[in-house]
């Protein structure tokens, strides 16, 4: 080899030593991996902490604003909100996974020099930024890398200092990282409880519905009996209210749950709405107003007196709250006991027919060589025409089964379809039903005398009724000619 190409060679090689040596000199001094240390020394909890704040730069903007995502939390009495996000309640089981993995992080130092901040993403602009206030004592600010060992592993270090340490847990996940490490997946949705009501449904006093038509359906109030509260109409009616029904209603209400939470603006106010008035007993009144579809997810507006955000709800679960106060009526309202029924009174208005049912004491025939046989219940109809049983029970039925509606907005004195009167043994009820209270509508007037009392039937209780009546009028023409 010529002694020309062998002093290249020789340079190429000094100047390629030098390199090594010069970035081996820039590489951070690295302990035993094996030794540990506490990255928070004092003892940490959610009842130590007064604030905490979540935060991270969008490094793919260039500009400076708008570019960092922050999420602020702040305790409040003993619950935590979300100051930035409408002051909506934390889940507090969120903040304390979080502050439990990091009160018992261990880590191995693994560098001090930051110009080796990049390989770990733990740079300002690129990691992702814990802030702790403390009740006593300063705040800690604690800087999460974003690139990491495997699916677990992570590198922190605190603001300021250039101590960077390998951590044998995944702090990505609670913060709501689950794949990629981008600002897009930093947000309150993961955070905040999403019931739309923060209450305490033993603090209720009474509650309206208001539809959207301006019609006043349901008031229902509490008051207290004998050191209890018990449920009861402010109408003034005979029939009695379901405590259990009213208890499974509010508790509908008290777990309403959004589907996800808008801004105001985001609302057309020119919808009519649906109006739900929750009276408390802190002399409060909270108002749920509601109207208006969400396009995205095919649920409706829920505004809250007091809270300047608002949710949207699935429409099947808000329907279940339009409801008026016959929804409340225990069942077999009118209190119908086969064995207290002596007999009907039935007048069908529109065809002019009248039916006298009365129920008798009905001897069986028996063997000359038997004993009587006691007497059994039956049931005979006009003329004393016996008719089977099953006719009346179907009729009895009707009455025991029916489903009521508070009706006081309806005429009740026009074109009647029956009046059929319930002989009992101590008295006797009249019900005059009909008319139709709407072509469109699958409801009847009811009406109870002497009491006076206007009710709603539906559609399905006139139809059993017409039925019952006119197998009867069939049964009794039959038993009629088989005597004859």
């Amino acid at each position: 080899m010529k002694s020309k190409h062998l002093i290249i060679l020789t340079v190429l090689f000094a100047g390629l030593l030098v390199m090594v040596f010069a970035k081996k000199g820039m590489e951070p001094e690295r302990l035993a991996f094996e030794e540990k240390t506490d990255i928070i020394k004092e003892q940490l909890s959610l009842g130590v902490l007064t604030a905490i704040s979540i935060s991270m730069r969008d490094t793919s903007i260039t500009s400076e604003e708008g570019t960092e995502k922050t999420l602020r939390f702040l305790k409040k009495d003993d619950s935590w909100i979300a100051e930035g996000y409408y002051g909506l309640p934390v889940i507090d089981s969120k903040l304390t996974t979080l502050i439990a993995l990091i009160d018992q992080l261990e880590g191995e130092l693994r560098s001090s020099a930051s110009v080796v901040f990049d390989d770990y993403g733990i740079t300002d602009e690129a990691g992702i930024h814990i802030e702790l206030g403390w009740l006593t004592g300063s705040p800690k600010h604690l800087i999460v890398g974003t690139k990491r060992v495997g699916w677990k592993g992570n590198f922190v270090r605190f603001a300021g200092s250039e101590d960077v340490y390998y951590v044998d847990s995944n702090l990505l996940l609670p913060l709501g990282f689950y794949g990629s490490v981008e600002v897009g997946n930093l947000n309150y949705d993961l955070w905040v409880d999403k019931k739309v009501l923060s209450i305490n449904t033993k603090n209720i006093l009474s509650v309206s519905y208001v539809d959207k038509n301006l019609k006043n359906r349901l008031n229902i109030i509490s008051e207290k009996v004998d050191g209890r509260r018990k449920w009861g109409f402010k109408n003034s009616y005979s029939l009695s209210i379901d405590a259990t029904k009213v208890k499974n209603y509010i508790e509908k209400i008290a777990n309403l749950r959004a589907l996800k939470i808008v801004a105001l603006e985001e609302i057309d106010s020119g919808d009519s709405k649906d109006i739900l008035t929750l009276s408390m007993d802190n002399n409060e009144d909270l108002t749920l107003v509601i109207g208006g579809v969400d396009k995205e997810s095919g649920g409706q507006f829920v505004e809250v007196s007091g809270i300047s955000c608002a949710f949207v709800v699935a429409k099947s679960t808000l329907e279940a709250l339009f409801v008026q106060d016959g929804t409340f009526f225990i069942d077999n309202p009118l209190g119908v006991n086969v064995d207290d029924i002596e007999g009907f009174l039935i007048e069908d208005l529109e065809q002019r027919k009248k039916l006298e049912l009365r129920k008798f004491e009905k001897t069986l025939d028996r063997p000359d060589t038997a004993e009587e046989p006691p007497p059994v219940m039956a049931w005979m109809i006009n003329e004393k025409k016996e008719i089977s049983d099953v006719l009346p029970e179907a009729l009895i039925n009707a009455f025991k089964n029916i489903k009521l509606q508070a009706g006081t907005d309806v005429n009740h004195e026009e074109k009647p379809v029956f009046k059929i009167s319930l002989v009992k043994k101590e008295e006797t009820v009249t019900f005059i039903i009909g008319p139709k209270t709407d072509d469109s509508a699958p409801f009847y007037s009811f009406r109870i005398m002497p009491r006076g009392e206007n009710y709603l039937a539906d559609e399905g209780f006139v139809s059993s009724i017409r039925i019952a009546i006119q197998q009867m009028i069939t049964e009794s023409k039959r038993e009629s000619k088989n005597k004859s």
